[in-house]
């Protein structure tokens, strides 16, 4: 990016700042408050679900293995070994979904990846099952799974 283009950016940013009586410690606060999320879509792929979840946060997401492994309470060998494993199988990942998850929800570790995706989509989202199965390119029977797996721990 040139120098001039972005000094107009960095100008536009301020006007909207002043305009909506925002500080900049504001709008820092309201991308925290956001936080990470992973499109729904990432997860129609047939490779491994932890291995999908960390390809996108370190291809599309920039962050580093260790920062993975906080966000998601694993530990950052395994970060390491589901993305390498996912990285050969494959080559890109579908972001098209506009439904986002937050990657938060993967922190429980007392649940699989799947079954926390389900159990949010079901119980934060009200998607129902079938709905689910579309979402991620699997049958309503392995959505049911996940999800009933999931609501009985």
């Amino acid at each position: 990016m040139n120098k001039p283009k972005l000094s107009e950016d960095i100008e536009t940013i301020r006007s909207i700042l002043e305009r909506q009586n925002l500080s900049l410690d504001a709008l820092a606060a309201l991308f925290k408050e956001k936080g990470v999320t992973v499109p729904v879509s990432v997860f129609k792929t047939r490779a491994g679900p932890l291995g999908v979840l960390c390809m996108f946060l370190k291809d599309h997401g920039g962050m580093r293995f260790v920062d993975i492994a906080k966000l998601i309470k694993r530990d950052q060998k395994t970060i390491w070994a589901s993305y390498t494993k996912t990285k050969k199988k494959v080559s890109k990942l579908d972001t098209s979904s506009k439904l986002l998850v937050p990657v938060e929800i993967f922190a429980n570790r007392n649940n699989s990846i799947m079954e926390n995706l389900s159990l949010y989509l079901v119980r934060v989202q009200r998607m129902r099952l079938i709905e689910i199965a579309h979402q991620i390119n699997r049958s309503n029977k392995t959505v049911w799974c996940f999800y009933h797996r999931a609501k009985n721990e």
